[in-house]
């Protein structure tokens, strides 16, 4: 999305990753997202699939750097963007444990990013509650949702509706709402991790008195 006036979006990206661990998708899987087994038979690796979305931010001017790494070598000085969820878990979880569990070091460019359910309480001054569904067509009107719900796509773009809907009655982004630190914890980890160690050291004090 574009945060021109008025907001539009300019480029999509989509690919589908071939799971490794459990290839064939379950019946509920393929009923929740609408992806088929063809389509996932048919899809790339994940450090090939993040390889493409590097090469699909450099197409757009997000960034520059060689080709190929995963996004490894992408250059980010500068950078005016950010990467928008609907929720913290799809980066902060899934993606990181994915990387993790098949040796591929984090990209850069997705240490930090804008959980939009945030921002979307503190414009409209209410929950995000009901499911992406529910929030698109309460602030932009009823049957505003587009596609079926849990596809990658498809929740991709009813959440750019909402941040076009946002910018058009005012709202500035301006700021990430989470992100990696230093020590690989989560903005917010940090300070429960150090509380939990404190109440740790504080129970042994109390065992060893």
């Amino acid at each position: 999305v574009k945060t021109t006036s008025p907001p539009m979006v300019v480029s999509e990206f989509q690919t589908y990753c071939r799971p490794t661990v459990n290839p064939t998708l379950s019946t509920f899987c393929k009923h929740l997202t609408g992806i088929s087994q063809e389509d996932v038979d048919r899809g790339v690796s994940l450090h090939r699939a993040l390889d493409l979305h590097a090469q699909w931010l450099r197409e757009n001017g997000l960034a520059t750097g060689a080709p190929g790494g995963a996004g490894l070598d992408l250059d980010l000085d500068g950078r005016d963007w950010a990467t928008v969820t609907w929720g913290d878990s799809d980066i902060m979880t899934t993606l990181r444990n994915e990387c993790k569990a098949k040796g591929l070091p984090f990209p850069a460019h997705f240490r930090k990013w804008i959980n939009l359910k945030v921002l979307f309480q503190r414009h409209y001054k209410r929950e995000a509650k009901g499911g992406l569904k529910a929030c698109v067509e309460s602030c932009c009107g009823g049957n505003s949702f587009e596609g079926r719900p849990h596809s990658g796509i498809v929740d991709s773009r009813n959440t750019a509706k909402i941040v076009m809907h946002m910018l058009r009655t005012g709202f500035r982004f301006r700021a990430n709402t989470r992100g990696f630190g230093p020590d690989g914890l989560a903005w917010g980890q940090q300070r429960r991790k150090k509380e939990g160690e404190g109440e740790k050291r504080k129970d042994e004090s109390q065992i060893n008195g």
